[in-house]
């Protein structure tokens, strides 16, 4: 991953946000398609920490930094 690409995401984050997309839509869908990509392995990891994640999104104001993470 390049400075360039993060930045890329970010800003499609923020576009999704700006756009009234629920933060907790966009995390479903984004883990959705990883868990299409993922090996058995790393899904129940990525599943733990994308739970994590929505949790403190939740509690938190600022969803953009739960969803960049």
């Amino acid at each position: 991953q390049s400075p360039k690409r993060l930045y890329s995401v970010r800003q499609k984050f923020y576009e999704l946000l700006v756009n009234c997309i629920p933060p907790g839509s966009i995390l479903k869908k984004l883990l959705a398609e990883l868990l299409k990509k993922l090996d058995s392995d790393l899904k129940h990891e990525i599943c733990h920490w994308a739970a994590h994640y929505e949790h403190k999104m939740r509690l938190g104001s600022k969803s953009i930094f739960h969803l960049y993470t």
